[in-house]
């Protein structure tokens, strides 16, 4: 059964124009969703796509390959079931552009949580951040998963850091604990900005 799925879905896949199956491969890298800003900034890498994500979105959503799920504050989300998830995988290493998308995807995540972490703490749009950052902790997660991966300890510490009052809020703090060791294991020398 698994395999008349992936069957199926290669067969979608084979209808795509070249900038449909590049973008439907690039978006492999998000975990629990996808918004159209994060779309375009990965989605670009490791070259330009001629398409305009958000359209691209659309268009693969039509065909069944991504589901529109409702995102924070009322803001258009996208998903893919895992099987659909796992194919985009495979075509992404089969094209040799994981790395160059992953870094994307970790650059992305990193200056998102660098972003929210005054206003996590402080800010007057604590609430609306805090409703972000739960929509995007898998995508959170699997950058500091992907910079464990290459033995970037700085910036899988720096993402865990800037998310620590998110992290105590939602009585994560083993998790955090965790991250940060694992960030300090690789480079114990870090700059004291990033303790």
């Amino acid at each position: 059964r698994q395999q008349t799925m992936r069957d199926t879905i290669g067969w979608s896949y084979d209808l795509l124009s070249s900038e449909e199956q590049a973008l439907f491969r690039r978006l492999a890298v998000f975990a629990g969703g996808i918004s159209p800003s994060a779309a375009a900034a990965v989605a670009s890498a490791p070259d330009d796509l001629e398409i305009d994500p958000l359209s691209g979105l659309d268009s693969l959503a039509e065909k069944s390959l991504v589901n529109e799920v409702p995102g924070p504050l009322g803001q258009p989300r996208f998903a893919m079931l895992e099987i659909i998830r796992e194919f985009a995988q495979d075509r992404l290493a089969l094209a040799g552009e994981e790395r160059a998308t992953r870094q994307a995807h970790a650059q992305w995540f990193h200056d998102l949580a660098v972003e929210a972490e005054g206003d996590l703490r402080f800010g007057t749009n604590q609430v609306s951040w805090f409703a972000a950052i739960d929509h995007e902790l898998g995508n959170l997660r699997a950058a500091m998963t992907w910079c464990q991966s290459i033995g970037n300890g700085e910036r899988l510490v720096r993402i865990a850091a800037a998310l620590d009052e998110y992290w105590f809020s939602h009585s994560l703090y083993r998790e955090f604990l965790q991250w940060l060791e694992a960030g300090r294991a690789m480079q114990p020398a870090l700059d004291p900005v990033v303790n």
